[in-house]
């Protein structure tokens, strides 16, 4: 990795990075994120974000530079189960032990209102993993969202 190359942009996988002049820094030409350069450890970081995000140059792609930290990964799995199951047991224990009365109009609510608490909370628990492993996908969706709808 050298500083006068163009490179595939980590986050984006459309823009190139390329050196911005006067500065010890890339730029993407996609989703223009601004990254350092470790260039003897082949390493650079997003600075425009957040999240600490950094990627090694292994010489045909990036390779995610991720520092666990084993106990707040163990936390966010812990709280992710936790908000995935235990919304939905809590509407469908009651559902089950006073069931609604055979052929009256509001049968169907209990089931359906237990299928929405089970889709809403997934949608929860994979937005709590995908903030916390950054999963690409998420990330471009997330940046294309913020293109789109800039904050004022």
């Amino acid at each position: 990795m050298t500083f006068n190359d163009e490179y595939e942009c980590p986050i984006c996988r459309h823009g190139k990075l390329a050196g911005i002049t006067l500065m010890d820094a890339y730029a993407c030409s996609f989703c223009r994120h601004i990254f350092t350069a470790n260039l003897s450890e082949q390493i650079v970081r997003v600075e425009d974000s957040s999240t600490p995000m950094a990627w090694r140059w292994s010489g045909k792609r990036w390779r995610s530079v991720q520092s666990t930290n084993a106990d707040l990964t163990l936390v966010v799995w812990i709280c992710c189960i936790a908000v995935i199951v235990l919304p939905p047991v809590v509407v469908w224990v009651p559902a089950q032990i006073f069931p609604p009365l055979e052929g009256s109009k509001g049968a169907w609510f209990p089931n359906a209102w237990f299928v929405a608490i089970v889709v809403a909370h997934l949608t929860i628990g994979g937005w709590l993993l995908s903030e916390h492993y950054q999963w690409r996908p998420y990330v471009m969706l997330r940046d294309r969202m913020q293109r789109m709808f800039p904050e004022s």
